[in-house]
């Protein structure tokens, strides 16, 4: 059976309970209605609740929300299906559970609480937010709340109202505590923890409970709470209790005759249980609600003051504010609470939480557990040389048993290039259902609003084209990119120094994926009968040479028995490309940007201008002779006029270790691995950061007139 993970994050202190016991609430029903499924907690080492938590517990140093770092940590290792935040969480944690595929609800108890859950990058990682207020107590959403939500496209929150668990009708908290039914009057300040003018409310409400001891004819029953840090005090007339669970509070709570409370939540579970009671606001939260559920005549208020308490608690025992309250309770309609709960998990987990776990989905159900969910990952791409640097790294993720889909964007990229065996997606929407927990992109651009860590795994190696505002074209940071996979100590150092400046990426050395082929079986080809050249042009019309070079170049293809590969730039020129296609000789293969690496295995030279290319095959330790190339180089044999390079060919060809010392010292700088693992490198380093490990230390940029621009080319304006 397939075993759901759902990781709640409640606000736990030393003062307050109230959240925890709500969350505590909630996932005894799902274990209830899913036994299989794997519960965890993220709760406050100092909240003394904690170490009795009956699921496993990760524990923080403080408050979870303050905890951002645990919190990102638990998630990448657990991997939850669903995180529900119970008035707890920063957007990055939001945006953390979103990264590694996890539902993410937000709980809310009063209207300051909601709008936080409605700020905006709160909102845009949140798929739902439950208000545990009814109707009635809780001020409807302004206009500015509803027109973001109808520009963002969101659901608005939902008042479910208070969350009460089914009564205990086997408790025996009664007869534990030598109480009948009816004949006490139960006092409780909340958890214990909170102060009212300096001192404790539970310490005011006891006072008050030992005063109407005095006038009463009924057993008193104080309820200090489990954050109440004094010891318990011992008195004849008073009942006293730390505290127990919510199962028998609850049953303690309908069988009193009255109920003297705190105006948090059990106010709530009181009057969705139709109980009479006296209520007092304790927190800074509790006025509004008490003041609403006062003026409905649902509740008596009172001041938080021991003569108040005791006048409202006699009060209580007149016959007529008895029936008025109890009137007025029967007007209320039920609140959805609990049902609503587990049937909104149900559907974020794409189940009928009430048969089980019939209706997973077709993915999920070829895995045993969540926890052995494959890694799901996503190759973005724009341009057709992406293929062969992505197809390595394809094939380690199928062998280690995870699972990769494709997506094709823009129009300058075949898509028939894609192989049987390889899955697209079609749309921005299939990437979403999909999730993907890492997305690769070859390309300088990807939208953030498509799931996952963007990962840049390059569509060359070092440029040699001249600089850019400063900067090497290759080296222009966009923001958009978690992870840069560079190829060697070279380009390390500068994206190193690029970290250490923005802060939002980390670097790893892994080489690069698309060379990992090219080592597979370095001496194939050595036997050839006759020499082979590569020849590649870039297609800037600053740097491209392809043109001048053509006269001379089919004069040698017919005058040499060489052997020539000829490719170019897809975005050159569409006149020079017809220029070279016209070319019909039994001595020239043209070579798309899919079929490079078995190509460089058997040329002995290249020939180019200047191109990330040249840097390909230079990690064979094999010559490359240059035209008029941007930058000049030791590892290449640059030629400037065009009567000397005929010559120059010749010459090497016939000594191929010319320029071999100055090839080695620069290739052990820009790609020093031959061991074709590069690929697994990659995902070893991306595996690491899904783990919630070597993260960046801020977020990256929101790239608003980047992801404007590419929501507008993709037609996806869903947010």
């Amino acid at each position: 059976m397939i075993n759901p993970v759902i990781l709640f994050v409640p606000v736990s202190s030393d003062k307050g309970v109230g959240e925890y016991t709500r969350s505590l609430i909630i996932a005894n029903a799902i274990q209830q209605k899913l036994p299989e499924s794997q519960i965890h907690f993220i709760l406050n080492r100092n909240m003394k609740l904690a170490d009795g938590c009956q699921y496993q517990t990760h524990f923080s140093k403080f408050s979870a929300t303050k905890d951002t770092p645990l919190v990102n940590e638990t998630i990448a290792k657990i991997r939850p299906n669903i995180v529900i935040f119970d008035c707890a969480g920063r957007s990055q944690q939001f945006a953390t559970a979103k990264r590694y595929g996890a539902k993410v609800v937000f709980i809310s108890q009063h209207r300051k609480k909601r709008a936080r859950g409605l700020t905006l990058r709160r909102l845009l990682f949140c798929d739902l937010q439950w208000v545990v207020q009814p109707n009635y107590a809780i001020q409807p959403l302004n206009r500015f709340e509803q027109l973001k939500l109808k520009i963002l496209g969101k659901k608005p929150p939902k008042n479910i109202g208070p969350i009460v668990p089914k009564i205990n009708s086997d408790s025996n908290i009664l007869e534990e505590y030598s109480l009948k039914e009816e004949q006490y009057v139960l006092f409780s300040a909340g958890s214990g923890g909170h102060i009212i003018n300096g001192e404790l409310a539970a310490d005011i409400f006891y006072r008050a409970a030992l005063k109407l001891a005095e006038k009463v004819d009924c057993k008193i029953v104080m309820v200090f709470g489990a954050n109440y840090p004094k010891s318990l005090p011992v008195d004849s007339s008073i009942v006293c209790v730390s505290h127990i669970p919510t199962e028998d509070f609850l049953a303690l709570l309908k069988k009193a005759r009255h109920r003297v409370l705190s105006a948090g939540s059990t106010l709530l579970q009181v009057i969705e249980l139709k109980l009479v009671s006296l209520a007092i606001a304790i927190s800074k939260d509790q006025p509004s609600r008490l003041k609403q559920c006062s003026k409905l005549g649902l509740v008596l208020k009172s001041k938080c003051d021991e003569t108040a308490i005791v006048d409202g608690s006699l009060k209580l025992f007149e016959e007529s504010t008895d029936r008025d309250i109890k009137n007025n309770l029967k007007a209320v309609e039920p609140t959805l609470g609990i049902a609503e709960v587990l049937s909104d998990i149900g559907r974020l987990l794409g189940l009928d939480i009430e048969n089980g776990l019939k209706k997973m989905s077709s993915v999920n159900q070829k895995n045993k557990s969540y926890n052995k969910i494959p890694k799901k990952y996503l190759f973005f791409i724009s341009q057709d040389y992406s293929f062969p640097v992505l197809r390595p790294i394809q094939n380690q993720i199928i062998e280690r048993g995870d699972q990769v889909q494709w997506f094709l964007f823009g129009d300058e990229l075949h898509e028939n290039n894609l192989k049987k065996n390889e899955i697209r997606l079609g749309s921005v929407s299939d990437i979403i259902q999909y999730n993907p927990d890492a997305v690769f992109v070859p390309g300088n651009v990807v939208p953030s609003f498509i799931p996952g860590l963007k990962i840049q795994v390059f569509h060359g190696l070092p440029s040699t084209k001249a600089k850019k505002n400063g900067q090497l074209y290759h080296y222009i940071i966009r923001g958009m990119f978690d992870l840069y996979c560079t190829q060697g100590p070279e380009s390390t150092e500068k994206f190193n120094q690029l970290k250490s400046r923005y802060k939002h990426f980390q670097v790893a050395e892994t080489g690069w994926s698309k060379l990992d082929p090219l080592f597979e079986d370095v001496n194939i080809g050595r036997c050839k009968k006759k020499p082979t050249i590569f020849f590649a042009s870039t297609f800037s019309p600053r740097f491209s040479k392809a043109k001048e070079l053509y006269p001379l170049l089919i004069d040698m293809m017919k005058k040499y028995d060489f052997q020539w590969y000829v490719t170019l730039h897809p975005k050159m020129d569409r006149e020079i490309h017809k220029l070279y296609n016209s070319i019909d000789l039994h001595n020239v293969k043209f070579v798309e940007s899919t079929e490079l690496i078995e190509c460089f295995k058997n040329s002995d030279l290249m020939l180019c201008d200047t191109s990330s290319i040249i840097y390909e095959f230079l990690t064979q330790l094999k010559p490359v002779v240059t035209f008029q190339t941007e930058k000049v180089e030791e590892c290449l044999i640059n030629i400037t006029e065009i009567n000397k390079l005929e010559d120059a060919i010749l010459h090497v060809i016939n000594d191929l270790s010319l320029n071999s010392k100055n090839i080695a010292k620069s290739v052990d700088r820009f790609h020093p691995y031959t061991d074709g693992q590069s690929s697994n490198r990659i995902l070893d380093n991306v595996e690491l950061m899904l783990s919630g490990k070597n993260l960046p230390l801020k977020k990256k940029p929101m790239n608003i007139i980047r992801n404007f621009k590419m929501r507008r080319e993709l037609s996806y304006w869903r947010f």
